[in-house]
């Protein structure tokens, strides 16, 4: 589930998201609502600690996954290069 999905459904802002992150974190780290606005938009991916954070914060509803291009929209018309092979 994308996360600015997830954030709607559980009318949770960036603050409250940011610091269920934050508890999820190894000591020393952070998670800033800018941070969490960012990846909500699609202008930041999160770094390794901080997804495995993110997943147990929404309880892996927003995964790895959910920030891939492949978690896109499908362009129609579009074959993957998986889907053209076999074809002559």
């Amino acid at each position: 589930m994308k996360l600015d999905h997830w954030m709607k459904l559980n009318a949770c802002t960036p603050r409250q998201l940011a610091a269920a992150v934050l508890a999820h974190l190894p000591e020393g780290e952070g998670c800033s609502p800018k941070a969490v606005e960012k990846w909500r938009y699609g202008q930041r991916t999160p770094r390794r600690t901080k997804m495995r954070a993110l997943m147990l914060a929404t309880s892996g509803a927003v995964t790895a996954n959910d920030f891939t291009a492949a978690s896109q929209d499908i362009v129609p018309g579009v074959a993957s290069p998986d889907c053209q092979r076999g074809r002559t």
